[in-house]
């Protein structure tokens, strides 16, 4: 049998995508609050969360410079 995206368990990556860009959607939203809520959803530490945020936020420069 071939798994499919739908199969694949939710990482902590997508967990952490889904909410940085519901985020950034919203005004006034600061780089702590955003990892704040990393740590308490995602289950991530302080570090880890801090890691996430810019490696997410590199991506999605990345993404939008195409």
């Amino acid at each position: 049998m071939i798994k499919t995206k739908k199969d694949l368990p939710v990482t902590k990556m997508d967990k952490a995508t889904r909410i940085y860009l519901k985020m950034m959607l919203q005004e006034g939203i600061r780089r702590k609050d955003i990892i704040a809520e990393f740590i308490s959803t995602c289950g991530l530490t302080p570090a880890g969360a801090s890691t996430y945020y810019q490696k997410i936020k590199k991506k999605q420069a990345y993404r939008n410079a195409k």
